[in-house]
């Protein structure tokens, strides 16, 4: 867990002080540079990067899903916190992790990939 935690905070400093705009390091969209098109995800490196600076209308013109995915992933998060959680908090779960909520997601993601190669 500690080395998981570790890569993570390295990783985030790399993104806070070195805009992938400016510098080569960062892996290129493999989508893209066959197609041409952005796939869901491109941008994902400079909106990480803008959203640790609090530059958050640049994060969100650079990959509106990501930051959209960062705000709804909290609530998924603080519901695993629970040890103890009570009916409402289960029934709540039940629904996150639903076929349909995954249903519904992955059109979010299909729909976002058109309209940004519009």
């Amino acid at each position: 867990m500690a080395i998981i935690l570790i890569t993570t905070a390295l990783i985030l400093i790399g993104f806070y002080f070195f805009n992938p705009a400016k510098v080569d390091f960062y892996p290129k969209c493999p989508f893209k540079t066959i197609t041409g098109y952005d796939c869901p995800g491109c941008g994902s490196q400079q909106a990480i990067h803008n959203l640790l600076n609090i530059e958050i209308l640049e994060a969100i013109k650079s990959n509106l899903l990501l930051v959209l995915a960062i705000i709804f992933s909290i609530p998924f998060v603080v519901i695993n916190i629970y040890k103890n959680p009570d009916k409402r908090i289960l029934a709540l779960k039940k629904l996150m992790y639903s076929n349909t909520t995954l249903l519904i997601i992955l059109i979010i993601i299909i729909v976002f990939w058109i309209v940004r190669n519009i």
